[in-house]
């Protein structure tokens, strides 16, 4: 017997788990940005004019010269990435993504929760509930963009976690 009820909460549960992986994903997106952004404002300051003083005497030595190249090099390449690549917009914006995702899925576990404790619950008026939420969740992930950071590897990480989060609704 087919069982409409069953049909919902597993449809709410996929819904629940992506909102959560997309909501996670962002979240490590922010942090790899604002470490490539704090270690390149640091190199950057670090072979700016003003310590440039303590590069003098580093090209005075000739076993330090490379070594003050290097880093001079680097903090320029990596001013011209970081101002490129739009870092601040970046950080921003996944942020921004990671807040939406957060209180979306939250919406979620307040339908999940509404489902557990009221078994009986109404099909067509959790179907609406459930319909609203999954459009909230294509308004927000249209605005994800293509990432450099965003790589297999991370994606497998997240969803190693959120798989070890989710045991609880289990």
């Amino acid at each position: 017997m087919y069982d409409q009820r069953t049909e919902i909460w597993n449809s709410t549960w996929r819904s629940l788990y992506e909102t959560f992986y997309q909501e996670l994903l962002s979240e490590r997106l922010v942090l790899r940005w604002k470490r490539f952004d704090d270690f390149s404002k640091l190199l950057i300051a670090f072979t700016a004019s003003g310590s440039a003083i303590s590069g003098w005497t580093l090209w005075n030595k000739d076993e330090y010269k490379f070594i003050w190249l290097i880093f001079a090099g680097a903090g320029a390449i990596l001013s011209i990435i970081s101002k490129t690549l739009d870092v601040s917009i970046r950080i921003n914006d996944w942020s921004d993504s990671r807040s939406i995702y957060s209180l979306l899925r939250i919406k979620y576990q307040i339908l999940f929760d509404e489902m557990k404790f009221k078994p009986d619950f109404l099909i067509d008026e959790t179907i609406e509930k459930l319909n609203n939420l999954k459009l909230e969740y294509a308004e927000v992930y249209k605005k994800n963009t293509v990432d450099a950071f965003l790589t297999n590897r991370l994606k497998y990480s997240v969803q190693n976690e959120l798989n070890n989060n989710l045991s609880q609704y289990n």
